[in-house]
């Protein structure tokens, strides 16, 4: 199965402990969600923007793996969503935080560990930044 990651599951190291096997199909995005920092990486949905992200194939011990390091379905809830490579559309499952109410600064070392995956998957950072940059006029 495919998964669509945009925070910490990025990162190579990180989904190589985690998820033994999973396969990295490189850079996608989706459309009709926006990337915000709810202390942890989250999406918004927000009509015409565009989150930029990891996909992945999965099979279901990686599956299980996710789902407790997001605390779904607690934590997080996950759906499927259309995926766009550069090549093709597909159908893939993401993580998303049930509480959708405000957004939070994150903690650097874990700014750090996404910001290594989006540069290790040649993704631009301007997300992240945008997000950063959000949570600064939240507070102002």
């Amino acid at each position: 199965m495919k998964y669509f990651a945009y925070g910490m599951n990025t990162n190579l190291a990180e989904m190589a402990s985690r998820c033994p096997g999973a396969v990295n199909l490189g850079p996608a995005q989706i459309e009709g969600y926006e990337f915000v920092f709810r202390t942890h990486a989250d999406i918004a949905a927000k009509k015409d923007a565009v989150c930029q992200g990891v996909l992945w194939e999965i099979d279901d011990d990686n599956l299980d793996a996710l789902d407790m390091l997001e605390g779904y379905p607690t934590y997080y809830t996950r759906f499927s969503v259309a995926v766009t490579t550069e090549t093709s559309t597909t159908v893939a499952l993401v993580y998303q935080m049930n509480n959708q109410q405000s957004v939070k600064m994150p903690y650097i070392s874990y700014l750090d560990m996404v910001t290594e995956g989006y540069q290790e998957n040649n993704i631009s950072c301007d997300q992240l930044e945008q997000a950063l940059l959000q949570i600064d006029l939240a507070y102002d």
